[in-house]
Order: C-alpha cells, then sequence, then structure tokens
C-alpha cells in the first residue's frame, strides 16, 4: 500500500490491513471489495457508509473473485483444515531389528597397479609448475 511507503511498515499485529485508512471494520457476512461491502446474499456491492444504498451488481466472475480473495468479517470460524494436516507416524518403543547384512563376497579382489605417464616423465614435469 502506498501508505506503507510514506508511513514505513508496522509491525506485526498493527500493520495495515487497506489502503484506506483508518481500516474500515466489515459487518458480519460481508466481504470488503476496495469501494464496499459485497453482500453474497444479495450479489450486490453496498456503500461503506450506508449499507442500504447500493452501488452496483458484480458480475458473476467478479462474484467468484470477491469470495475467494478479498477480506471478510474476522468472526468466521474456521475450523479444522484437512488440507493442512501431515500425515505423522508414531513413535516405536522397541522397532524392529534391521536386516542381516547380505552375504559378503569371496571373490579375490584383482588390483592392478598401472604408472602414471607424468611418474614416467618426471623431468619434463617439474617444468610446468
Amino acid at each position: 500500500f502506498t501508505i506503507e511507503y510514506e508511513k514505513g511498515l508496522q509491525p506485526a499485529g498493527r500493520s495495515y490491513l487497506t489502503a484506506q485508512q483508518p481500516t474500515v471494520e466489515i459487518p458480519p457476512g460481508y466481504y470488503d471489495t476496495g469501494d464496499g461491502f459485497y453482500d453474497p446474499k444479495t450479489k450486490t456491492v453496498y456503500k461503506y457508509e450506508d449499507i442500504t444504498a447500493i452501488i452496483r451488481s458484480p458480475s458473476l466472475q467478479e462474484q467468484t473473485w470477491i469470495l475467494e480473495n478479498c477480506r471478510t468479517s474476522p468472526d468466521v470460524p474456521l475450523g479444522p483444515r484437512p488440507d493442512l494436516y501431515e500425515e505423522w507416524l508414531e513413535p516405536q518403543e522397541h522397532p524392529e531389528p534391521a536386516p542381516a547384512p547380505a552375504a559378503p563376497s569371496r571373490a579375490p579382489l584383482k588390483s592392478a597397479y598401472r604408472p602414471s605417464t607424468i611418474d614416467e616423465d618426471l623431468e619434463t614435469v617439474r617444468y610446468f609448475y
């Protein structure tokens, strides 16, 4: 909001909720659209000062947007949110023992040493360092 540029950001709990200050209190069941209050029952937007005076009737697309994005009265209880649940496993006091390791290989290890070309030509290598 512009007011945050002019007066600075506020600490948590006192931050600006709207660009219009002081923040208008929303009547229960209404949504703040920026130019008035939207009532989902009548599907109309009313003036801030007089909620009996109709400003406009939003389109179906705007009505959906208002319901999904606009601020509403904080008195509506949210209740449980299954989409935020996580699946937790209970701790096990005696976990199952780990499986036995696989049988070790009895094949002999074959290793071959091949000298590096750098080891063969140490005289030339010294000049590069």
